[in-house]
Formats: structure tokens, C-alpha cells, sequence
């Protein structure tokens, strides 16, 4: 998720991001209704893995029960946060200047939250 921060590095990298109309908003739907496949249709998510681990070696530890245990609503935890900000300023002393939220936009997520999209996808489940 891109933050004010991340808005401040070379425009090429912003304007390829934002040339693509709703880019993040669908982006974040992506990820939240590809998180709910995974997490409610288990037969379909296993076969989905086995496919992937054949061509990808790197996901062989990836099981149905690591995919159980993403988040519903994909938040950064604190811990993640962090790094990434100690991993910023390791790149750019200057980031230090900055919030470590700075780097982070929840918007789009915080807009299908507060809609009640996620918490709806998974009634029933």
C-alpha cells in the first residue's frame, strides 16, 4: 500500500502505479477476495497449491493452513510496519524525518472495511 512517502520517490514509479484507472482500489479487492477463496474453499486452494508448488520450488512450504491463517482483513500488523520502516531508513536516512506510517496508505482497505464488504463476505462461513 502506497503511502505519502512513497509518493515523494521519482514520478515514474507514481505515475505507472496511478496510469492504471482504480489501480489500488482493485489492487486491495484483489487481495481481500483472493485472502476469502482461500480461506473458504479449501479442496480449491490445496489443488491451486500443489499447481504452484510444481512450478514455483520457493512455495513448497506454502500449505492450505498457512493460507488459513491470513488475516480476513489485511491490516499491517505493528511488527511489519516497523521493519519496513527500519528497512527504509536503512535505504534512505532520510525517511527517518518521517512517520512510520507514512509509508503505508489503508484507504482503499480501511473504505472496504468500513462498508462492511469483508465482514459480508464471510457471513455464513
Amino acid at each position: 500500500m502506497i503511502g505519502n512517502a512513497a509518493r515523494q520517490q521519482p514520478k515514474t514509479i507514481w505515475n505507472r502505479i496511478i496510469k492504471y484507472d482504480r489501480f489500488g482500489e482493485r489492487l486491495v479487492l484483489a487481495q481481500v477476495l483472493g485472502i476469502h477463496f482461500g480461506r473458504t474453499r479449501k479442496q480449491e486452494t490445496e489443488k491451486i497449491l500443489e499447481g504452484l508448488k510444481k512450478r514455483e520450488p520457493e512455495t513448497r512450504g506454502v500449505s492450505y493452513n498457512s493460507v488459513a491463517k491470513l488475516a480476513i482483513k489485511p491490516y499491517p500488523d505493528i511488527q511489519a510496519v516497523a521493519n519496513a520502516y527500519r528497512l527504509c531508513c536503512m535505504k534512505a536516512p532520510e525517511a527517518k524525518e518521517l512517520s512510520p506510517m507514512s509509508m503505508w496508505d489503508l484507504h482503499f482497505l480501511r473504505q472496504l472495511d468500513n462498508s462492511g464488504f469483508i465482514d459480508r463476505l464471510y457471513q455464513g462461513h
